[in-house]
């Protein structure tokens, strides 16, 4: 069966001073900004036509994956020419629009090779701390090891179902520390979004949620 991540970015806001000095001054790299713009509304743009009551169109799934690919690239890039696009740099919707192309990537060593830069971002106040925890998760499920912040699902048997998670007992401490809301109420928009049963374990060890 091939794994369906979804990670849906219901968090709370983690945005600060560098946050209001964007917003009363302007971001810094203003060419950057546009560009990363550009990238973050071809990525949604592709992906308009994609839910679950859709049928599978391979043409659709291969656009969208050609377009990831290409977003990886250019992002790539930038990353390694300019570092990570910050809030004081880019703004919070354009490195928000970043942050969604590494998420999507189909490179797994691109989004390694970024979370170190987007933690430390966050840790100073620069990006979303509920993105890097995203982030975080993604690359622990694609290494096969448990998730620390539970957003990470895919679909068995048209159940979703988390991926395990390590030490639930407290988990929503960790969700806590980084501004994403309580797991039930994630869930219940989950169960929305999705449009069937969510299922997540928070007792036991992550040996014991469903694989």
């Amino acid at each position: 069966m091939i794994a369906l991540f979804i990670t849906a970015a219901l968090a709370g806001s983690a945005c600060d001073r560098s946050t209001d000095a964007v917003r009363e001054h302007g971001p810094a790299d203003v060419e950057l900004r546009r560009e990363l713009l550009r990238m973050g509304l071809l990525d949604q743009t592709a992906r308009a036509g994609l839910h679950r009551d859709a049928p599978v169109d391979t043409a659709v799934m291969r656009s969208v994956l050609a377009i990831d690919s290409l977003l990886t690239v250019r992002l790539r890039g930038l990353v390694r020419s300019n570092g990570w696009p910050t809030f004081s740099s880019v703004g919070e919707a354009a490195a928000k629009a970043a942050f969604l192309i590494v998420q999507h990537s189909p490179v797994i060593a691109f989004q390694r090779e970024v979370l170190p830069h987007l933690a430390a971002a966050a840790a100073a106040g620069e990006a979303q701390r509920s993105d890097a925890a995203l982030l975080e998760d993604r690359v622990l499920v694609e290494d096969g090891k448990p998730q620390r912040f539970g957003t990470q699902f895919r679909i068995v048997d048209g159940v979703l179902t988390a991926y395990p998670i390590a030490e639930p007992e407290t988990l929503e401490q960790r969700r806590a520390t980084v501004g994403l809301m309580p797991m039930e109420e994630y869930v219940r928009l989950l169960e929305r979004s999705y449009g069937g049963p969510v299922e997540y374990r928070t007792t036991g060890t992550a040996a014991d949620t469903t694989s």
